[in-house]
Order: C-alpha cells, then sequence, then structure tokens
C-alpha cells in the first residue's frame, strides 16, 4: 500500500480480514513514523521509548499478579541471601548468621517443625551434626559411632525400654555353626558341642521323658554301647549277644527274656506195652515242643505208627494188618496204634506238650506184650 491510499467513495473505517505490508519486518513491533506511516521497529528501540520507571513496575505487579517463568535482576550477587533494602529493592546480603535467621525465619513449637529445604554443603545419607561455630555439617558413619562412644550398658537399655526385634544379627566374634551361651559377663559365646553337651547334663530320665512325651521317629539311631539283638525291659534298651550259627532266637521258658537255640531235639526211648494202661513221661527236649512228631514200632513184628502232635491237632497212620491183612489206618483222634490181633493192641494219646517234652496216655487192650521202639522230634 502507497503512503496516503484512500478509496474515494468509500468510509474512512475500513474492516479488513487481513493485512498484509509488505515493508514491515517480521516478528518485531510497529509504529508510526514521522509521516504516521506503519513502520517496524526493533525492541531495544522500543523499551527505550517506553522509558518503563520502577513505578510503573510496581504499578503493573501490584495490578496483575504476574507470574513469571525466570527472573534475572543483573544487579543480585550469585549465591547470596536475597533481602529488600531500606526502600523495598531486591538486593544481595552478606550471608551472614543474622541474615540467614532472619530470612528463613524458622520457628519451633512442641510437637511442630517447619521444613527445612536442601542445604548444599551436606553429603546425600549421612548423619548430619553441628560443627563448632553451629553450622550443619555431614559426619561419617564411623566418626558418628566413635562420637556415640555406646557402651555395652547403653545396648543393654535400650533393649530392656524397647524390645527391639532384628531382621538378622551378625556377631563377628562368634564361631560359625556351634552353640551360642551367655558367658559370665553375659555376653553370647560360642561353645563346643561337646562343652554344650556336658552343660546339657542330660539323663536317662531326661531321655525317657522327651521319648514318652514326644514320640520322636528318628531316621537312624546309633547307640554305642550295644552290640548284637537290641531288646528293651521296662523302657531301658539291652543288647543279646548274636548266636551261633544256625540258632535261632527265641523266648525263654519264663516269657521274660529272648535267647538263642536251635530249636529241635531227635531222642529215642522205648515203652513195654505189657504195661498196664497209664501216662509216660518222656522228657530230654530242652525246650517246650511246638511241635511233636513219634515213630513207633514193634521190632520183627508189623506193629507200626506213624503220628504227628501240637497245640491244636493230632494224627496216626499206623499198620492195620495183624487186624485186617495187608491195610494200614489213619485217625484224627489218638497219636499211637500199637497192633498184635483185632483184640489185643495199645493206644496212645499225647495229653500233654510239657516244659521239657510231652506226656503219652496208653490203653492196654488185651493180653497186649512187647518192647516198642519210639524215635521222637521235637520242634521248638
Amino acid at each position: 500500500m502507497s503512503q496516503g491510499f484512500a478509496i474515494p467513495g468509500y468510509p474512512t473505517s475500513l474492516v479488513l480480514t487481513a493485512l498484509q505490508i509488505t515493508g514491515l519486518t517480521a516478528s518485531l513491533p510497529i509504529v508510526t513514523d514521522a509521516g504516521k506511516n506503519l513502520v517496524s521497529i526493533s525492541y531495544a528501540s522500543f523499551k527505550t521509548n517506553l522509558v518503563l520507571t520502577k513505578e510503573d513496575i510496581a504499578g503493573l505487579l501490584l495490578a496483575s499478579s504476574p507470574q513469571f517463568t525466570g527472573l534475572n535482576l543483573s544487579g543480585l550477587t550469585v549465591s547470596k541471601v536475597i533481602v529488600t533494602d531500606a526502600s523495598k529493592n531486591l538486593t544481595s546480603g552478606t550471608n551472614t548468621d543474622a541474615e540467614i535467621a532472619s530470612a528463613v525465619s524458622l520457628k519451633h513449637t512442641q510437637g511442630t517443625d517447619t521444613a527445612l529445604g536442601a542445604i548444599a554443603a551436606l553429603t546425600a545419607s549421612l548423619p548430619v551434626v553441628t560443627d563448632i561455630s553451629k553450622n550443619l555439617v555431614s559426619l561419617a558413619y564411623a566418626t558418628f559411632k566413635t562420637n556415640l562412644a555406646l557402651t555395652k550398658e547403653d545396648i543393654a537399655g535400650l533393649l530392656l525400654a524397647s524390645s527391639p526385634q532384628f531382621t538378622g544379627l551378625n556377631l563377628s566374634g562368634l564361631s560359625a555353626s556351634v552353640p551360642v551361651v551367655s558367658d559370665g559377663s553375659k555376653a553370647l559365646v560360642s561353645q563346643t558341642y561337646a562343652n554344650f553337651k556336658t552343660s546339657l547334663a542330660i539323663a536317662q530320665a531326661d531321655v525317657s521323658g522327651l521319648t514318652t512325651a514326644s514320640s520322636p521317629t528318628f531316621a537312624g539311631l546309633t547307640v554305642g554301647a550295644l552290640a548284637g539283638i537290641i531288646k528293651a525291659a521296662a523302657g531301658v534298651l539291652s543288647a543279646t549277644a548274636l548266636g551261633a550259627a544256625n540258632l535261632k532266637f527265641f523266648m525263654n521258658a519264663a516269657g521274660t527274656a529272648p535267647e538263642w537255640a536251635s530249636g529241635l531235639k531227635i531222642i529215642s526211648t522205648t515203652y513195654d506195652t505189657a504195661t498196664a494202661s497209664g501216662n509216660q513221661s518222656i522228657t530230654g527236649a530242652g525246650f517246650k515242643p511246638g511241635l511233636v512228631m513219634v515213630l513207633g514200632a514193634v521190632t520183627a513184628t508189623a506193629q507200626v505208627f506213624i503220628s504227628f502232635k501240637d497245640a491244636s491237632y493230632h494224627g496216626c497212620l499206623w499198620n492195620d494188618h495183624n487186624r485186617v491183612a495187608n491195610t494200614w489206618g489213619i485217625n484224627p483222634s489218638f497219636d499211637c496204634e500199637l497192633v498184635e490181633s483185632s483184640t489185643v493192641y495199645s493206644r496212645g494219646t499225647i495229653s500233654s506238650l510239657d516244659a521239657d517234652g510231652i506226656t503219652i496216655t496208653w490203653n492196654k487192650n488185651g493180653a497186649k506184650t512187647g518192647i516198642a521202639d519210639l524215635i521222637l522230634l521235637f520242634l521248638r
């Protein structure tokens, strides 16, 4: 647009949607020159032309409460406390204790402390103390601990007063993997297992009580003083020595203790069949048999039998030729049968298993004669 541009016949107050003036400079303030033409002006010249005073700025601040992203005051000194002078202008102080105390205005009332901002001279994560000039300074933990001069009494008092709980406790003076006890001064010390066991003074009664009370289960148990077959009487362990080869383990006749024995015995004897009916006691087994086998015969005759007897059953197999030619008989009602004829015979029943053998009760029928040889096998 040229200077003094006007359009005859149009009103003097134009409303334009956009206006481009090619003679202007981008991003600078616009003013009118002496000829009232629009021209660009530098910010420096624009600020000079404004002639702003402190009063203008103060009025602006009071009126609009402005907010600044940053504020640079060139008249201040770096790293000094900022204070106001007599005219209420911001100025740098001298960082004296009085100025800092006045500027910070720390207050303390019971139960309430104002927060204190970061102090650049301090070191992170270290204790804070005051130096000789009462300034806050950081102190190494080692020095802090030395200054505390804690004694065992202090620690004991702490423990008694607060009942502390520890996630873990490491005492460098102790030995690994051995019991811990207190010494005469009540300090914790390590003790060998041998001494610890001696101090426990465990008696047989203690172990018996433990066993009875808790019924422990052991993966293995070694009793160094015992050798052989372990047994117990009245709750006390003992051992029976191992027996000789081919012996078996039995309970004794009294039922009070185990013993080693062969558990079998063979003996021979005779019986005069001419004897009147009655009992024959056969001994020499050395134990009470649980089973007996008897072989009997009158030599050079057909009078022969085999029998078996235990605590609940007995039976007999015999040659019955003299009663019925060329026959044998079997009967579970008796144990011995010696047949001389159909009317003359001796029949016996094992009536008891005794402490050292058996008793046979014989019944004589007719005028029976002859000596019977008996062979007996006793099994325990």
